[in-house]
């Protein structure tokens, strides 16, 4: 786990640096990245979600 932090850290501070001298605001592409993160995981969630429907309605199906 510690590893893990490692790694997101030395990325953290190479998008800092690379924001700097792009002239972006790092707070900024912090922000963008978090959401896009959240919208991945809510979208695996979704098609998670879709797939436990469906092998519900084959089961029932199966019942009838």
């Amino acid at each position: 786990m510690n590893n893990i932090k490692q790694i997101k850290d030395s990325y953290r501070i190479s998008l800092e640096i690379v924001c700097k001298e792009s002239g972006v605001n790092f707070e900024s592409m912090e922000i963008l990245l978090e959401l896009e993160a959240k919208k991945k995981l809510a979208r695996r969630m979704l098609m998670m979600q879709e797939s436990i429907d469906n092998e519900i309605a084959k089961y029932l199906e199966d019942e009838d």
